[in-house]
């Protein structure tokens, strides 16, 4: 793996860490009857509420050496294995393993991200155009239309048009 495709790949596997983290929120306060959807994160020992930079996956609690900022107590590494859980990730930029990516992901226990790294240059429209295939992309487009996300039909359009010479 390259620095660059690490440093593209950082916001997807904080992002894993942040959905586990929300799940192991849900997990601690639903039993005990406590709004995960109202409220901040706080200290577990003093109830102290943790600003955004304590509470990033992994990270802060090695930062904190497992301990509150404010009261010293120490928290559980429960949170920052379950976060790390979350961040069990996989990088595709080659077409040809991406296949076998899915299999490795696929063998393993629990959600996984797979993130597949796309050329969007190289792409280019189908040699040969199915009637199925405009239905299909007529239908989407008049989703879109209906539920007033006419930008992205735009958008859709403008950058399939470079590509529309190609098969006529």
């Amino acid at each position: 793996m390259t620095w660059i495709e690490l440093i593209y790949s950082l916001p997807f596997i904080l992002m894993g860490g942040c959905i586990f983290s929300f799940a192991d929120v849900v997990a601690d306060r639903l039993p005990r009857k406590i709004s995960f959807v109202k409220g901040r994160s706080y200290c577990p020992s003093c109830g102290h509420t943790l600003a955004w930079y304590d509470m990033i996956p992994v990270v802060s609690w090695l930062l904190l050496r497992g301990k509150c900022r404010q009261c010293r107590c120490r928290i559980p590494a429960r949170y920052p294995v379950t976060e790390a859980m979350g961040m069990a990730g996989f990088n595709v930029s080659d077409p040809e393993e991406v296949l076998t990516t899915l299999l490795n992901a696929f063998e393993l226990d629990g959600p996984v991200l797979v993130n597949i790294i796309t050329d969007p240059n190289a792409l280019a429209m189908p040699p040969k155009i199915e009637f199925g295939q405009m239905v299909g992309f007529a239908q989407s487009m008049y989703k879109l239309l209906i539920n007033g996300r006419s930008q992205e039909v735009i958008d859709t359009i403008n950058s399939n048009f470079k590509h529309i010479r190609e098969v006529f």
